[in-house]
């Protein structure tokens, strides 16, 4: 009906507008923005469809274009609290982080109330890593607006970060209600460290996977040329345990069969494996400031084979792009331990343990499992040999150190007071644990618990994030790394085994465990 009126009435912007927003419901973004372009050609200050052609650039990854059209509603003093919000959302994604945060004071003065403003307060406060100031700006979020299911993912994430326990078990309570009664806003990373249940990691990410529908249903066909042409997709190319991992791999690639492209949306930390990452590649293209369409499009003219994600449900993963199905073949690889649950990622690469036969049924992706391991490793990475005295850290020569510098998000209540029970029982043992995260409250809560058990707190030791190699010669002072659950460590297993560090370690039921 409103298609018939704007053909009867094609200088009335408020059809236009309201076309635009069934076209935008309908996730018909290039439709809805020539609706919304048509409506502001004739009024320029119909505010609703500026804001409206802004959201939907902002979610095609077109940041800079969706601060132009608001920036209009936002010198004019007619913005309310979702075009405050938008104008937050569109300056992070520019990594206009001081911008973003200045613009959020002034909103949250106006709007005190907003939800939806807490929550992208908490979200700038964990860029900054300012974990208790996130936490307080979710808990600030979640009785404003309880159906705003993000809020909930974000809390329980900031309050494992924060060793809040008690809270925590309340809040897995709620996000799994909210997955069992269909949410689509119940992050699945989240989950991966808070439940050994791979039926629930499968629903909550086949139902977050449903904001990139409708997705392109058809693929391209393969180029059928002599070289295949093999693309990775990752934010983590520069000093990340995914490029500790895989340097070596893209080194590798044999280049009589393969043309190898990165397609990067990750810092330029100017590091040695930056560089090196670099060179690794037929082509490493920096994508930072593309918008998702260019993505898109420069991927399939490269003619793409295969496009393999490294990211997953992780921070700054572009699965957008991968919806657009821009390869015929697309794969997820090593960035995620579990299901993707989109339609639109064809294979998962894996093994027999971390994906065997009965946990099939629970990934959307037909698994693609390697003979030994699926973790590749960097030949290269240094092994240093020389180490500090183990009284520089605080031990005496016999003391049995325990060790895990897994992120505290990993530890869980359970696992602490297993380890605290082990102090307990063998005198001589110290734990030692890295506080990677020194504006949470992590550590006192650690103390806490150790108090309650009646231990002396010098049992127990925090060591500081060092760069790569310093925090390898920690494994040359420990004797046995012990691993979380039900996330377990993952690289820091690999990075322990590579110091000659043995790891105790408990299997459970999931790819993440």
């Amino acid at each position: 009906r409103l298609v018939e009126l704007s053909k009867q009435h094609p200088k009335i912007p408020a059809i236009w507008n309201n076309l635009g927003n069934i076209y935008q419901n309908q996730n018909d973004w290039p439709n809805a923005i020539t609706s919304y372009t048509r409506a502001l050609a004739l009024q320029p200050e119909h505010h609703s469809a500026r804001f409206n052609l802004a959201l939907c650039l902002q979610k095609l990854g077109r940041a800079q274009e969706a601060c132009q059209y608001l920036r209009p509603i936002i010198e004019q003093g007619l913005a309310d609290e979702n075009a405050w919000g938008l104008w937050v959302q569109a300056l992070r994604q520019l990594h206009q982080y001081s911008g973003a945060q200045s613009a959020l004071d002034v909103a949250l003065r106006r709007h005190p109330k907003s939800a939806h403003l807490w929550l992208q307060q908490g979200a700038l406060f964990e860029q900054q890593k300012r974990w208790q100031e996130a936490l307080s700006a979710y808990q600030r979020a979640v009785p404003l607006q309880p159906e705003l299911h993000l809020a909930w993912s974000q809390l329980a994430y900031l309050q494992a970060t924060n060793g809040e326990w008690t809270a925590l078990a309340h809040t897995l309570g709620k996000l799994k209600q909210l997955v069992a009664e269909g949410s689509t806003d119940i992050s699945p990373f989240v989950l991966l460290a808070l439940t050994d249940d791979p039926e629930l990691h499968y629903r909550a990410a086949r139902q977050w996977s449903q904001r990139y529908a409708p997705y392109a249903d058809t693929r391209p066909a393969p180029s059928r040329r002599q070289h295949l042409t093999i693309a990775y997709l990752s934010a983590d190319f520069y000093q990340h345990p995914t490029a500790f991992l895989a340097a070596s791999l893209f080194e590798h690639h044999d280049r009589q069969r393969f043309r190898v492209l990165a397609y990067s949306n990750s810092p330029d930390d100017k590091s040695d494996m930056r560089k090196r990452l670099e060179n690794a590649f037929d082509a490493f293209y920096d994508i930072r400031h593309w918008s998702v369409p260019e993505i898109v499009s420069h991927i399939q003219s490269q003619q793409v084979d295969i496009l393999i994600d490294l990211k997953g449900h992780t921070e700054d993963a572009l699965l957008e792009v991968l919806a657009q199905r821009p390869a015929p073949l697309q794969l997820t690889y090593l960035g995620y331990p579990g299901t993707t649950g989109a339609p639109f990622i064809d294979s998962v690469i894996a093994d027999s343990v971390v994906l065997p036969e009965q946990l099939t049924p629970h990934f959307s992706e037909h698994p693609i499992r390697l003979n030994h391991c699926y973790q590749v490793n960097d030949v290269k990475r240094p092994r240093p040999q020389t180490h500090m005295p183990r009284s520089v850290f605080g031990f005496r020569d016999e003391d049995v150190v325990l060790a895990c510098f897994n992120n505290s998000w990993k530890i869980s209540k359970a696992m602490l007071e297993c380890w605290l029970r082990i102090l307990q029982a063998a005198p001589n043992t110290r734990l030692w644990l890295m506080d990677r995260n020194p504006s949470s409250r992590f550590q006192s809560n650690v103390r806490r618990a150790v108090r309650a058990h009646g231990l002396d707190e010098s049992r127990v030791s925090f060591a500081m994030p060092r760069p790569y190699e310093e925090y390898l010669r920690y494994y040359l002072r420990v004797d046995l790394m012990l691993d979380t659950f039900p996330y377990n460590a993952h690289t820091m297993t690999s990075d322990a085994l590579w110091m000659a560090c043995p790891v105790l370690t408990l299997e459970g039921r999931t790819f993440a465990a």
